[in-house]
């Protein structure tokens, strides 16, 4: 039986990372929230070492060379990478579990009964507003994407 290896090239900010990891292994109960959330911040290679290799790369494109970066798809959660460090940490709309008290499809009530007032509001692409929490231990946002109907799709915590 033959080993395939997976190779990724990954272009960010003009940085080139060579990644060579063994195929995943079989299906496993995926990782805890707060796994996924540690992870901001981390090096690449910690993503890597801890996660394997992603499902899906995807390069984005920012307003200039310096703010290009690449998402790493783990199918539920996600990592957006920039200069080999992580800067966000995604859960999508396939994560089942919660993730500090909020679940996909939450109402925008439920959120800010667990959540409480939000620091930050932001209008997204459907002129929504999203919710964003001070994470003060962790120098970064935890923020709740909505969508027309006020129900949560997305949920992700960012570097400041």
């Amino acid at each position: 039986m033959l080993r395939s290896v997976s190779i990724a090239l990954l272009v960010a900010c003009g940085s080139v990372s060579l990644v060579m990891a063994q195929p995943a292994a079989a299906a496993k109960a995926p990782p805890s929230d707060k796994s996924i959330s540690e992870m901001c911040g981390a090096r690449l290679a910690k993503v890597f070492s801890k996660f394997g290799t992603p499902d899906d790369l995807v390069a984005v494109r920012g307003s200039d060379v310096d703010q290009d970066s690449v998402k790493l798809s783990y199918g539920e959660y996600g990592f957006q990478v920039r200069d080999k460090t992580v800067t966000v940490c995604f859960f999508w709309a396939d994560w089942k579990g919660a993730v500090r008290g909020v679940s996909i499809g939450d109402g925008r009530d439920k959120v800010l009964k667990a959540m409480g007032a939000a620091d930050h509001a932001e209008k997204n692409k459907e002129e929504v507003e999203d919710l964003g929490w001070e994470l003060k231990d962790d120098d970064a946002v935890f923020w709740v994407v909505f969508d027309k109907d006020n129900k949560v799709t997305r949920i992700q915590v960012e570097l400041k």
